[in-house]
């Protein structure tokens, strides 16, 4: 079954809208794209942040304090 609405032809105001739009989303596709790349950048920083976190890499190491993995466990 056709729908009745679809088979008429656009008025003036409907064209406008349909024209504005396609160039609302043209302009929005560069910056969705772009968007899209910046959040995966960040999540490449912050899994390097992480590693960076568990090496201990993050805040100044006393020169004089041994590592941690070279401490004897208690018995």
């Amino acid at each position: 079954m056709v729908n009745a609405a679809a088979a008429q032809p656009l008025d003036s105001e409907a064209l406008r809208s349909a024209a504005t739009i396609e160039t609302v989303s043209r302009t929005v596709k560069p910056g969705r794209d772009q968007l899209g790349h910046v959040l995966r950048r960040v999540e490449v920083y912050k899994q390097a942040v992480l590693l960076a976190a568990f090496r201990g890499e993050l805040v100044l190491q006393d020169p004089k304090n041994e590592p941690a993995r070279a401490r004897k466990k208690p018995a």
